[in-house]
């Protein structure tokens, strides 16, 4: 028989210092408990509280392993949840959420399984260790755990999910089943010389330290390799339409934007009878003291041809500093008349050269909101700005058209979202999180809402047309 006193293979920490082993390692499993079933929502806790539980039910179990053929068991399953969180971070921090939504419910019903057997598996471990003792187990907290945790699951998808008619009974159910596993310990203070801590290879600390990195590099690497889109880059033809680039510059049309554009953008411009031009820089506020502001330049032109057809070039270009990453674009306007995108593309400059690259999700529907007067629908063209690392004088368009009814006036609002950092859990598409209204008040977000009045081009004839017109119609009714 196995020596459980007087080998230093078997020494570890939680036998010295007069502290009895099963107390220590049962606060450490109710902890662990505690912190993986009872989080808290808000400043990233519903990641650090589980990270922190998992790890001190590892510490529990590994030092409890060599007890019985359960502990050992319940060892095996921890390690399975340590694994299962590391590749929840990998899920939840890329796109690959959709899929963990998609599939939720049976995720989480699986999950649920899986605590159930840990809590299971640990009852008959410490029933094997009472047995073994000759003593009488008075209470049994862990099946009272187990009952609990399929309440909660059956709860959470109820009417009663959010009812503190029923969540303080449940808490306070908890706070006794807790009380009653930490009295566990002392019930086994009596049999301190059963215990037979399991070989401590590597320090608690180290492992905490190891892990916490794993889950760290996980997140980050997981982080940048999603929020970093990239496109494939296309060789750069500047417009070779003179005549066309004349007369729009002739037309006050800005020349460093003309020479962005592709000559069958321009040829739409063809008989183009106005142009409005509106120019605005805005200066986002530095992030650290040891940073400096950027500045970015936002440009919107109409182009108004015959036949009620306009023309909304939307160009941004950055000034000074680079950005690289998960920035978010759009403009927005009224259902009606349509609106339809034309192109976009996004330009930057590498080794020298020029370079262009299509709008990564560069897409357009209509979105339903509420306004002062009710509900109300709205088209919005969004995408995302995501430039190659090392590149400079980066900028980029959105085309956009509407045509074929008469109105007097067109409103749109230009969207530029600069994300301060590129971390987030869980994973969000930036665009996706303008149009929830996450950015209204952030000064992250910039916008630029103009005007265009088509009645300054309306044709003479075409007033004195609707003028006879009235007067005709008060005519009759007079």
């Amino acid at each position: 028989m196995q020596d459980r006193k007087n080998s230093s293979e078997f020494s570890s920490p939680e036998a010295s210092g007069g502290i009895n082993p099963w107390s220590k390692n049962i606060r450490l499993l109710i902890w662990g408990l505690i912190f993986t079933q009872l989080t808290l929502d808000f400043l990233w806790l519903q990641y650090i509280l589980p990270t922190i539980g998992i790890l001190l039910l590892y510490l529990s179990a590994r030092s409890m392993r060599q007890e019985n053929a359960w502990f050992r068991a319940a060892w095996g399953i921890i390690i399975v949840k340590l694994a299962f969180h590391i590749v929840g971070i990998m899920v939840i921090s890329t796109p690959l959420i959709r899929i963990l939504l998609s599939y939720e419910l049976l995720i989480g019903y699986c999950m649920v399984a899986l605590d159930i057997a840990l809590l299971l598996v640990l009852r008959k471990a410490f029933r094997t260790v009472f047995d073994k003792a000759d003593m009488a187990q008075e209470k049994d907290p862990l099946l009272w755990a187990a009952i609990w945790t399929i309440l909660v699951a059956l709860i959470a998808h109820s009417p009663f999910a959010e009812s503190w008619l029923v969540f303080i009974p449940m808490i306070v159910f908890y706070i006794i089943i807790m009380r009653n596993l930490y009295h566990l310990g002392g019930r086994l203070d009596v049999v301190d010389d059963t215990f037979c801590p399991a070989p401590i290879k590597m320090s608690g600390r180290w492992i905490v330290q190891i892990y916490v990195g794993v889950c760290i590099v996980t997140f980050i690497v997981c982080s940048i390799v999603s929020n970093h889109l990239t496109t494939q880059p296309l060789d750069f033809t500047p417009p070779r339409e003179e005549r066309l680039l004349v007369k729009l510059e002739e037309m006050e049309f800005p020349r460093h934007i003309l020479l962005d554009l592709k000559d069958d953008e321009l040829q739409l411009f063809e008989g183009a009878v106005r142009l409005q031009v509106e120019q605005d820089l805005f200066e986002l506020p530095a992030i650290t003291i040891f940073s400096s502001p950027r500045i970015i330049e936002v440009t919107t032109i109409y182009i108004e041809l015959p036949q009620y057809t306009l023309y909304m070039l939307n160009h941004f270009r950055w000034q000074g500093r680079s950005v690289f990453w998960h920035d978010g674009i759009g403009v927005r306007g009224d259902a009606e008349p349509e609106l339809e995108i034309v192109r976009g593309r996004l330009l930057y400059e590498k080794n020298g050269e020029t370079n262009v690259s299509a709008f990564p999700r560069l897409n357009i529907q209509n979105v339903e909101h509420r306004i002062v007067f009710g509900p109300a629908v709205e088209t919005r063209a969004s995408g995302v700005v995501s430039f190659p690392l090392f590149t400079e004088n980066q900028r980029g368009y959105i085309l956009t058209r509407q045509q074929g009814q008469e109105r007097f006036l067109v409103a749109y609002l230009f969207e530029y979202v600069h994300n301060a950092h590129h971390f987030q859990l869980p994973y969000r598409k930036t665009e996706q999180r303008m149009i929830d209204g996450e950015f209204f008040m952030s000064r992250r977000l910039m916008q630029v809402y103009t005007l265009y009045d088509l009645a300054r081009t309306i044709p003479k004839a075409y007033i004195e047309m609707v003028r006879d017109a009235v007067t005709e119609y008060e005519s009759e009714v007079e």
